[in-house]
């Protein structure tokens, strides 16, 4: 009798969850076959039209079936794109904060990083020194900032 528990019925609709409705997947479909309805009727009237006056008029019949074909598609795709970002907000933990020396310390910090051979001063937590030898100074000693820590 596992089928009846609420948490196995839970864990089954959520591994059955598809980006697309099934109303999605019907106006999709419908703004498709109008396209391409309209694209088989260009098709077949401008191969039997003499003059390209007339074959013009069934083209433009075709290139607005060809709009309505990329403008269905993109409908489409913008709805299952929607429905992933809402399931990944729905799923997902809220990112935690970051909680490193550069948040920290601020645009006003007093502790600055130097390194050997380096002509600027960089916060604890600045990416460009990573890995690097550094001593940390509580004066700037006439350095300017580096441009990743300046912004």
């Amino acid at each position: 009798m596992d089928e009846l528990d609420p948490e196995v019925l839970s864990r089954r609709q959520q591994a059955m969850w598809h980006p697309w409705k099934a109303d999605d997947m019907t106006r999709g479909l419908l703004g498709q076959l109008v396209g391409l309805a309209m694209m088989a009727a260009s098709w077949s009237e401008m191969s039997s039209q003499v003059t390209v006056r007339g074959e013009l008029t069934w083209l433009n019949l075709g290139v607005v079936g060809l709009l309505v074909c990329g403008v269905s598609n993109t409908i489409w795709l913008l709805q299952g794109r929607r429905n992933v970002g809402t399931a990944r907000v729905l799923v997902l933990p809220d990112p935690q904060p970051r909680n490193d020396a550069a948040a920290v310390a601020g645009p006003d910090a007093r502790v600055v990083v130097k390194a050997p051979g380096v002509t600027m001063y960089h916060r604890p937590g600045c990416p460009l020194i990573a890995g690097k030898p550094t001593v940390a100074r509580g004066a700037r000693h006439g350095r300017v900032p580096c441009q990743v820590c300046q912004a």
